[in-house]
C-alpha cells in the first residue's frame, strides 16, 4: 500500500471509530442531569405524601360508611 493510501486509510479509520465513540458529556450535562435528579426526589417524596393522605381519607370514608349503615341499620330495627 502507498503512503498516501495508507494515510487515507487510517484517516477513515480514526473517522469510523471517533463516530461508533460515545458522546462526551457536555459541562452543561452533569447540572441538568443533577437538577433532574433533584426533580425526580422531590417528586417522589411528593408522591409518597400523597399516597399517605389517600390511605388517610379512604380510612375516614370507610369510617363514615360503617357509621352510616349502623344509623341505617338502627332505624330499621327501631
Amino acid at each position: 500500500m502507498t503512503k498516501p493510501l495508507m494515510c487515507a486509510a487510517v484517516a477513515v479509520t480514526i473517522c469510523w471509530l471517533m463516530g461508533c465513540a460515545p458522546a462526551r458529556t457536555r459541562p452543561g450535562d452533569a447540572a441538568d442531569l443533577s437538577a433532574i435528579r433533584k426533580q425526580l426526589s422531590e417528586s417522589e417524596t411528593k408522591i409518597e405524601e400523597l399516597t399517605q393522605q389517600v390511605a388517610l381519607i379512604q380510612m375516614m370514608v370507610d369510617s363514615h360508611q360503617r357509621t352510616l349503615q349502623d344509623f341505617e341499620n338502627a332505624k330499621t330495627t327501631a
